[in-house]
């Protein structure tokens, strides 16, 4: 289990958008660190995230991360 905080959330009430990603551009003040932070959290043993926004995902850290890629920064 990880406990993320805003570095990967899982529900964007900004944008209007659910499912793994970064925090929308409103509360990103710098896209490339906010990337970074994904580089870090993706190599954790991790079966559980726990967001700082959103549901749970259950689904790893490794597949919630390349979710978070694939979906950018709004």
């Amino acid at each position: 289990m990880v406990f993320t905080g805003d570095a990967l959330i899982t529900d964007d009430t900004v944008v209007g958008r659910t499912g793994p990603r970064l925090s929308s551009r409103a509360f990103t003040q710098d896209s490339a660190a906010a990337g970074a932070s994904l580089d870090e959290l993706a190599g954790l043993p991790a079966d559980t995230v726990l967001p700082g926004h959103g549901d749970p995902w259950d689904g790893g850290i490794a597949d919630g991360v390349a979710l978070a890629r694939a979906a950018g920064i709004a």
